[in-house]
């Protein structure tokens, strides 16, 4: 006999049973009358197991269809080497904004104001070793006859090694554009 039929066959006697209230003698067996509170339970039970004999145990007719997920390789990366970019707004603006690109791949963006002059970016990296930067944004400055916005951009190469710390280091190129590039701090 399977765990089906038995859960099936135990709720059917439990339904019967609070059907019929006890009081039933057949050959040897007897069972005596019950009371209402207890023809109830047996009802309760009764339907639980019928319906757990045949949905929940037998998943090809449960009424719940498992949905499968899909396996994915779960690969976890463990970065272990950290460098730092630092960057002070020069007093003579009010705005900066430069968006970080390690490898081709944007790793942060250093936002500074009046009210928060300065900025630190800490970016993982698989190992320590030569990597390219490449820098990208904008300074505002404001002057009495209104605001002038000044273009941030640069490129290169930096050697990484596990907490090492880069600074800005800029350059005026033409009326509107700045060059920058890190350097190590010393």
């Amino acid at each position: 006999m399977t765990p089906e039929l038995m859960l099936i066959g135990g709720g059917v006697i439990l339904l019967i049973l609070a059907a019929l209230g006890g009081g039933i003698e057949v050959k040897e067996l007897k069972v005596p009358q019950i009371n209402p509170i207890s023809r109830f339970f047996c009802a309760i039970s009764g339907v639980c197991l019928v319906f757990f004999g045949m949905y929940v145990t037998n998943p090809n007719t449960s009424p719940i269809k498992p949905h499968p997920l899909p396996l994915r390789k779960l690969t976890i990366k463990v970065n272990n080497v950290y460098f730092t970019i630092s960057d002070a707004l020069n007093e003579k603006f009010n705005a900066e904004q430069i968006e970080v690109f390690i490898d081709g791949n944007s790793v942060g963006i250093l936002k500074l104001d009046k009210l928060l002059p300065f900025s630190i970016l800490k970016i993982p990296v698989p190992s320590e070793g030569k990597y390219q930067y490449r820098l990208a944004g904008r300074i505002i400055k404001e002057t009495s006859s209104g605001s002038k916005e000044y273009t941030i951009s640069g490129k290169g190469y930096i050697q990484v090694v596990n907490g090492i710390m880069f600074i800005m280091q800029g350059k005026k190129l033409n009326p509107s554009h700045i060059v920058i590039s890190l350097i190590p701090e010393q």
